[in-house]
């Protein structure tokens, strides 16, 4: 009995010794758990507003979609009559221009014809001048006549008379036909007048135009 008591002393002792390191294990394997634990408790709280978050930008960014969507919806609607309004600009200013066009057009062929009036009447006022000089010359050489022969005075006279009062008539004609000229000249210069201003117009609606097309643009 008294060999015995030592061996199973030893036995207890050897017992206690693997028991102690299995609490102490056990005990580093419940910190280790609990720490474990708490880490996963962190990760699943941060998880869940991480998924709040991300819910949230979701929403956030459909409705951003949405709002996205409609802008783009709006702009399309707003080029087309913005499209529609320039169209339907220039669609009026091509249609002021021919009918300013036409104007100009018609001026033109009033002051092509004015001119072309002038022309006939300066012709005629030429070949009344013409006439009157041939008139003078035969008055003049009638009268030499009738100085030098003194013959058949009568005859002579009258056709001197006749000479005269056709003298009178032309000069009556060239000076009606120069009164013409005058008023036909000033019709002229007050035609002119108006192609210059038409012209200036058409050219200060151009510039509008373009003007207006340039800040449409930008």
């Amino acid at each position: 009995m008294m060999t015995e008591t030592p061996t199973h002393s030893g036995a207890e002792a050897s017992t206690d010794a693997a028991q102690a390191r299995m609490r102490k294990q056990f005990a580093e394997l419940a910190q280790d758990f609990r720490f474990n634990l708490a880490l996963l408790e962190e990760r699943d709280v941060e998880l869940e507003r991480l998924g709040l978050q991300l819910d949230a930008a979701l929403a956030a960014n459909e409705s951003v979609n949405t709002a996205l969507h409609q802008a783009h919806a709006r702009h399309d609607k707003e080029q087309q009559q913005l499209e529609a309004q320039h169209a339907q600009q220039a669609a009026s200013l091509e249609a002021r221009h021919a009918q300013h066009a036409a104007k100009l057009a018609a001026v033109e062929r009033q002051l092509a014809d004015a001119q072309a009036l002038v022309r006939q009447l300066q012709e005629r006022q030429q070949a009344a001048e013409a006439a009157d000089a041939a008139s003078r010359a035969q008055l003049g050489a009638l009268r030499a006549h009738l100085r030098d022969t003194q013959a058949d005075n009568s005859f002579l006279s009258g056709q001197l008379e006749a000479c005269i009062a056709a003298l009178k008539t032309q000069e009556a004609t060239a000076a009606w036909q120069e009164g013409q000229i005058h008023e036909l000249s000033a019709t002229l210069g007050t035609t002119r007048d108006r192609v210059r201003l038409l012209e200036r117009a058409c050219e200060a609606e151009a510039r509008l135009a373009c003007q207006a097309g340039a800040s449409r643009r930008r």
